[in-house]
């Protein structure tokens, strides 16, 4: 996979359920230029890069690679990450929350399942 395309995959992924005139909003770019990187119709920039990174507090390098496109996130995060507020939260913030969500969801999972004789 190619950096252009890895940039595409993590946008998409990172936008989530957000539509790309509110996400390039929040990310300080236009919709067409949020389009042509989703697209690959044309590379970013490195300043359009940096300032993509900037806003989601991710660090470029994070944005380029493979492995964050491949980090497939659990239901609970996938929620989160169509929340506008929570992608604006520093990562560690970001982590610890949808950390504390996972964990509660198992928890009434296994309440639910002892409830229903499971």
């Amino acid at each position: 996979m190619d950096l252009t395309q890895n940039l595409s995959n993590n946008l998409r992924a990172i936008r989530g359920g957000r539509s790309q005139v509110e996400f390039s909003k929040e990310i300080g770019i236009t919709k067409s230029t949020l389009q042509a990187i989703e697209k690959q119709a044309s590379a970013a920039r490195l300043d359009t890069l940096e300032l993509i990174s900037q806003k989601l507090g991710i660090p470029a390098s994070a944005l380029l690679s493979e492995d964050l496109a491949q980090t497939k996130p659990d239901r609970e995060e996938k929620v989160l990450q169509g929340l506008g507020w929570f992608v604006t939260l520093p990562e560690a913030d970001r982590n610890m929350l949808a950390d504390w969500i996972q964990e509660s969801a198992e928890v009434l999972r296994r309440l639910s399942d002892a409830l229903e004789g499971r």
